[in-house]
């Protein structure tokens, strides 16, 4: 088995060649004498405009214009939207990983490592707490015209800067205000893993498709908006696996050690704990990143996704949905998602294994 995973697998060799071709689209296919497919991501040709057959005879100026994959309907070459649009699912399911790993680390970590009897405080400071955050989040949504495509992302991302500075300046002081008068009433345990706990199923048992479908609607639909919407949906699975690593090593010597020398909690979290609580949680993420893929291409076949100023699998997909006659626009995205998703999904599958074996002996 060791011997095995030292092997690299036909998976990874997959995802790496699709990686090298995604970051380097854009010296691969353009305009210049030195790009290997002289067609950018939005060139027409009209010459061979109403989606040109591979095997059709084009109307081209010498062989190196061939269209080897055929045009779309626009008479776009097949082959670069592929190219570019592997750009795309590798920047929808990186980024969107990045905050579902970020926001499921920190809830399912606070949720395992404080518990519910480790933290005490007054019902009226709970209550307040309680209120503040449930307002702060209503003000994100209503106060800051996210669905507005005159304001820029910049300045979309200052008001949530100005917003959220705000609220943790007052909760800050109303904090420190009510730990004062605490000494006069009686205090409780705060239920953090009890309350994060339900929160963490609660998000989970929601649809994640057509979660991210409702919020598309707040938002101008670009690639980092899109990312993020899939991102901030797609955390509980990642807070779940962490939450349970967390709550597996609380008890092991090192950390109660660590908590013995009087280290910081941040320091035992960032430093004893997640290292060795981070490799279910890279599995997780690998069948995030293929769901993640699986919902751009899903959303822009449906025309919910990103502008078709993009390259994308979906909207490929969606064109050969209009014309059933154009084989390889249906086929050739298609089976690049296949193949992608697959390889994600294999190569999870694999570390699972490994560590579920690693684990037993």
């Amino acid at each position: 088995m060791k011997r095995g995973f030292k092997n690299i697998s036909w998976s990874e060799y997959t995802l790496v060649f699709m990686l090298f071709i995604a970051l380097l689209a854009p010296f691969i296919a353009g305009n210049e004498a030195y790009h290997l497919i002289p067609y950018s991501e939005n060139q027409m040709d009209l010459n061979n405009a109403n989606a040109v057959s591979p095997f059709e005879k084009q109307n081209i100026k010498s062989k190196l214009h061939h269209h080897w994959l055929g045009t779309d309907e626009l008479g776009r070459d097949v082959l670069t939207q592929l190219i570019y649009g592997s750009r795309t699912a590798f920047f929808v399911g990186a980024i969107s990983m990045f905050f579902a790993a970020l926001i499921g680390l920190i809830i399912g970590g606070l949720a395992a490592y404080y518990g519910d009897h480790s933290i005490k405080m007054s019902r009226l400071r709970i209550t307040i707490s309680t209120l503040l955050i449930l307002t702060y989040f209503i003000f994100i949504i209503a106060l800051i015209p996210w669905d507005i495509s005159t304001i820029s992302l910049l300045e979309k991302i200052i008001h949530l800067f100005i917003y959220s500075f705000g609220f943790i300046l007052l909760f800050i002081v109303l904090n420190k205000w009510l730990k004062k008068k605490e000494k006069q009433r009686a205090l409780t345990y705060l239920p953090v893993d009890l309350t994060l706990s339900r929160f963490i199923e609660i998000m989970d048992a929601l649809p994640l498709f057509f979660l991210v479908i409702a919020f598309s609607a707040l938002f101008t639909p670009n690639l980092f908006w899109l990312s993020f919407i899939i991102g901030v949906n797609a955390w509980p699975k990642v807070a779940k696996y962490f939450r349970a690593e967390v709550l597996k090593l609380k008890k092991t010597d090192f950390v109660e050690s660590a908590q013995t020398l009087g280290f910081t909690n941040v320091r035992i979290l960032l430093k004893h704990i997640l290292p060795n609580a981070i490799s279910p949680v890279l599995v997780s993420l690998c069948f995030g990143f293929a769901s993640a893929i699986l919902i751009e291409s899903s959303l822009s076949f449906l025309g919910l996704g990103i502008s078709s100023e993009h390259a994308s699998w979906g909207h490929l997909l969606a064109e050969a949905r209009n014309n059933y006659q154009a084989w390889w626009l249906s086929i050739f995205p298609g089976l690049c998602i296949f193949i992608t998703v697959y390889s994600l999904n294999k190569l999870a599958d694999r570390w699972n294994r490994v560590m579920s074996f690693t684990n037993k002996h």
